[in-house]
C-alpha cells in the first residue's frame, strides 16, 4: 500500500516527507507515493527498490516501517525489504513518528494527542502518553531515552490552539522541560539540548534550551524583517549544527535556508530560495535543500558555502559520506 492509500491511518506523512538513515551502513530513504528507489549519488546508479512506502528508518538503516491498512504497520529489513513483524491495533491517525538509533524502538504520535512507544524486538506497546491536544512533532534521543513532543493546546479562552513542548524521560510522567509557544522542537541526539521555533509576531526565532537546567542558551533568527515562516529544523546527528528553513510565499527574496553552529551560535550558511524540506549529512558538512513543489534538490558545501550540484526528482537524504541517495521512480 502506499501513502495516499493509507491516509486513514497516517496523516501527518504525505508525498515529499522524507526519513532518513545516518548509520553505519549508510543508506538513506526518501518517501514516494509508489515506492522507494535508493541510487548511489557519486555515480547515479540505481541500488535497490523497498517494496513498501516507508514512513521511518532507523538511522543505523537496519529496520524500516511501512503501512497498511486498519491501524497496522509492517517492520522490515531495510536491506532485503523482508517482513519481521506486523505491529496491530496502533494509535490512529498517526501525525509523526521516529525510530531509535538501533532500531528497537518506534515512537507513534497521533491526532488525539497520545504518544507510544513500541518495541520492535518485542512487537508490543511499552509506554503510553496522553497530552491535551493533537501531536504535531515528536523526537527522541539516540538511545531513546528522552522525548520531545509539541501538541496543539486548546484551552477554554484560546481562539487558536497554542502550541506546548515538553520534554520527559522515558518511564517517568513528569516533564523534565515545558515551553509554551513552541512548536516543531528537535532533541539534539545526546537528549540534553532542546531546540524550537517560537514568536507570535514575525520574525520568527529558533531557541536553544538546555533541557537539564532548564535554561534558554541562545536564539537563532532566521530573517529580519521577514513574514517568512520556518516550516523544518533539523539537527545533525553529532549535535553541532542545525538547520532551518523559511520559505516565503513570495518572490521577495526574504526565504531560505539557514545552517548555524550549535555550539556557538555563528551562521554557517545562508541559502536564498523557497526551501521545502531540508537535509545535513551526519556531520553538519553538506546540506540538502529541496524546492517547495519538491521538483529540485540543491546540495551545499557548508564549510565551502558554496553550491556543489543539483539532484532532480525532490529532496534526498544523505548518508554521512554523502554517496547514497534515495529517490521515487520516474523523477531520478
Amino acid at each position: 500500500m502506499c501513502i495516499r492509500d493509507s491516509y486513514n491511518i497516517v496523516h501527518g506523512i504525505s508525498y515529499g516527507e522524507i526519513q532518513f538513515a545516518k548509520g553505519n551502513e549508510e543508506l538513506v530513504v526518501r518517501v514516494a507515493l509508489d515506492a522507494t528507489f535508493v541510487f548511489d549519488v557519486r555515480t547515479g546508479a540505481f541500488r535497490r527498490r523497498l517494496p513498501d512506502s516507508v514512513l521511518a528508518v532507523s538511522p543505523d538503516a537496519t529496520v524500516c516501517i511501512t503501512t497498511l491498512w486498519r491501524r497496522k504497520f509492517v517492520v522490515r529489513g531495510f536491506e532485503d525489504g523482508q517482513p519481521r513483524s506486523v505491529l496491530r491495533g496502533l494509535i490512529s491517525p498517526i501525525h509523526d513518528l521516529v525510530v531509535s538509533a538501533d532500531g528497537r524502538y518506534l515512537a507513534l504520535g497521533s491526532f488525539a494527542g497520545t504518544v507510544c512507544l513500541w518495541d520492535l524486538q518485542q512487537g508490543q506497546e511499552v509506554a503510553r502518553r496522553t497530552f491535551a491536544g493533537p501531536i504535531s512533532s515528536l523526537s527522541m534521543s539516540a538511545d531513546a531515552g528522552r522525548f520531545a513532543v509539541t501538541y496543539q493546546a486548546d484551552g477554554p479562552e484560546a481562539i487558536v490552539p497554542s502550541p506546548v513542548t515538553v520534554v520527559w524521560a522515558r518511564g517517568s510522567k513528569e516533564n523534565l522541560l515545558q515551553l509554551d509557544g513552541m512548536s516543531s522542537a528537535r532533541l539534539a541526539p545526546d537528549g540534553k539540548a532542546l531546540v524550537g521555533v517560537t514568536g507570535e509576531n514575525y520574525p520568527e526565532t529558533a531557541q536553544l534550551y538546555d533541557v537539564d537546567n532548564r535554561s534558554r542558551i541562545r536564539d537563532f533568527v532566521f530573517q529580519k524583517d521577514s513574514e517568512a515562516p520556518c516550516t523544518h529544523l533539523v539537527v545533525s546527528s553529532d549535535g553541532r549544527r542545525l538547520a532551518g528553513a523559511f520559505p516565503s510565499m513570495y518572490d521577495d527574496g526574504y526565504g531560505g535556508a539557514v545552517v548555524w553552529d550549535l555550539a556557538t551560535g555563528d551562521e554557517l550558511l545562508r541559502v536564498e530560495g523557497r526551501p521545502g524540506k531540508l537535509a545535513l549529512d551526519a556531520t553538519g558538512q553538506s546540506l540538502y535543500v529541496a524546492s517547495f513543489d519538491g521538483s529540485l534538490c540543491e546540495a551545499w558545501d557548508v564549510d565551502a558555502k558554496r553550491w556543489h550540484r543539483d539532484l532532480s526528482g525532490g529532496l534526498a537524504s544523505p548518508a554521512p559520506d554523502g554517496r547514497v541517495l534515495a529517490a521515487p521512480e520516474g523523477n531520478g
